[in-house]
């Protein structure tokens, strides 16, 4: 391969890729002198005209930008005898989870708050963790949980917020931090 430039000094450089030279490393690559060029000049990158006509021709997604979850029956989802779900959460308690009540009006509060974007809204049967990750996996710019939520003092990346239990998916209705980190929420 030849070097890319000669052995004269050029200050700075501007790349504008398209296709395929958007994989070439032109940073990595080497004058005459065998330099790599990141060491004798300056490189900037600019789009090319195609990025441009691409961005102008997208079609956007309406994404959802308010999740909202409440309602959560705790006193009925709970009531079924789940072997082990409050297992390693010292602080809880089946018999500490009553429904908090007004927040299926809360949520509605807030939808109408925030009319102009677009929704959604998990209350009772669809208040569960699983449809929590699934809904909180796109942009969501407004975020407003009315559950219940477990800080453990022994274990304190146990904590949890309390969603509905959803069994045949495999979720224990318990997102926990280690849960949580994972998310693509900001």
């Amino acid at each position: 391969a030849k070097p890319v430039l000669n052995d004269r000094v050029i200050p700075r450089l501007v790349v504008i890729p398209d296709g395929l030279l958007y994989r070439v490393p032109f940073a990595a690559l080497t004058n005459d002198s065998g330099q790599y060029l990141i060491e004798s000049t300056a490189i900037s990158y600019a789009p090319s005209g195609t990025v441009f006509a691409l961005l102008r021709s997208r079609v956007t997604a309406v994404e959802p930008e308010l999740l909202a979850v409440g309602g959560v029956d705790y006193q009925a989802g709970f009531r079924t005898d789940i072997a082990g779900l409050f297992r390693g959460v010292t602080e809880l308690r089946r018999d500490m989870l009553r429904d908090l009540p007004g927040t299926e009006d809360e949520l509605r509060e807030v939808q109408f708050e925030l009319k102009d974007v677009n929704s959604v809204v998990l209350t009772r049967d669809q208040a569960t963790e699983t449809n929590f990750k699934h809904d909180a996996n796109g942009p969501v710019a407004v975020m407003h949980l009315a559950l219940h939520a477990i800080a453990d003092t022994e274990h304190p990346d146990r904590a949890a917020l309390i969603f509905k239990p959803d069994l045949k998916s495999g979720e224990d209705g318990l997102l926990q931090v280690r849960e949580i980190q994972i998310l693509p929420i900001a």
